[in-house]
C-alpha cells in the first residue's frame, strides 16, 4: 500500500508540473504573437528553450543511478587522494604503482641511501654531507594535499631542535618555477631540492607514496620512516618524539 501510495504521489507531481509547463508554454505563445517584431526573436528562442526543458523529463531521485566521479586531473603522473591522508602515485595509463612494485623498500635501521640535493637556490650537496646532524628528509608536491598540510609543522622543528637538526624537503614532480612560487607565498626557508624526474622518490627511496618522511640520525642510520600525514600540530609532535629518539641513539661511527 506504501508503494503504490508514493507511486500516485509521482505521478500527481509530474502530472501537476507538465500542466504548468503548458501554461508558460502558451503565456508565452501568446506574448510572442501580440508583441513588436523586434522582440519576437527573443521570445522564440525562449519557447525553444521551454519546449526542450519539457522534453528532457527527470529521473527520479529514489531511483536514479549516481554519477560518476570525473577522472582526477593528472599531470606526470598526479596522485589519488588514499583514506589514510597519503597520496600513491598513478601511471598515465590509469595503473596505480605501489611498493610492491618497486625493489625492496628502504627499511628501519639501515643506512640511508645518499643522494644529490640541487636545492632551489642554486646550491648543491649529497645526503651524506650532512652527517653528524639528525636530520628529517621529506618527499613532498605541491599538489599533495597530506604533505602541503602537514608542512608548517617543519618550521616549528628547526625553531625547536636549531642546529642539531636538518630539515630537507624533496619536492617529487613539480617544476622549479611552481616551487619556488609555492615556498616564496608560505614563507618557507628551508631547503627544499627538486626530484622532477621521481628518480629520489621512486629510484633511489623505492616509495610510491607522499609524504614519505625519514629521520636519520647523525651516523646516516634511519630511525624512523612516516607515509602519510595528519595535521600539522600532530605531525610536529610525532615528528619531535622520532627526532628526540633518533638523537639518542647511539652512533654507529663511520658507517659504510
Amino acid at each position: 500500500m506504501k508503494n503504490e501510495k508514493n507511486r500516485e504521489n509521482r505521478k500527481n507531481r509530474k502530472n501537476r508540473k507538465n500542466r504548468e509547463s503548458r501554461k508558460r508554454m502558451e503565456h508565452i505563445k501568446k506574448r510572442f504573437f501580440n508583441c513588436p517584431g523586434h522582440k519576437k526573436a527573443v521570445l522564440f528562442l525562449c519557447l525553444c528553450l521551454m519546449i526542450i526543458m519539457t522534453g528532457c523529463g527527470e529521473k527520479n531521485p529514489e531511483t536514479a543511478e549516481p554519477t560518476e566521479a570525473p577522472a582526477a586531473v593528472q599531470t606526470t603522473g598526479i596522485t589519488d587522494e588514499t583514506e589514510e591522508g597519503e597520496n600513491t602515485l598513478t601511471a598515465e595509463d590509469g595503473e596505480k604503482t605501489t611498493t610492491e612494485d618497486l625493489p625492496t623498500a628502504v627499511e628501519e635501521g639501515c643506512l640511508a641511501p645518499d643522494i644529490a640535493l640541487y636545492y632551489l637556490d642554486g646550491s648543491s650537496a649529497a645526503l651524506s654531507d650532512y652527517r653528524g646532524k639528525t636530520v628529517l628528509l621529506n618527499l613532498w608536491a605541491t599538489w599533495c594535499g597530506p604533505c602541503v598540510g602537514e608542512m608548517p609543522a617543519f618550521p616549528r622543528l628547526q625553531e625547536e631542535f636549531g642546529d642539531e637538526l636538518q630539515i630537507i624537503a624533496v619536492n617529487c614532480g613539480d617544476s622549479f618555477d611552481t616551487v619556488k612560487q609555492f615556498a616564496e607565498e608560505n614563507g618557507y626557508t628551508f631547503p627544499i631540492a627538486l626530484d622532477e624526474e621521481y628518480e629520489i622518490m621512486m629510484g633511489t627511496y623505492r616509495t610510491s607514496s607522499i609524504p614519505y618522511t625519514v629521520i636519520i640520525d647523525e651516523s646516516g642510520i634511519i630511525r624512523h620512516i612516516s607515509v602519510g600525514a595528519r595535521d600539522a600540530d600532530t605531525m610536529f609532535t610525532q615528528y619531535k618524539e622520532a627526532i628526540e629518539d633518533a638523537m639518542k641513539s647511539e652512533p654507529l661511527g663511520d658507517a659504510e
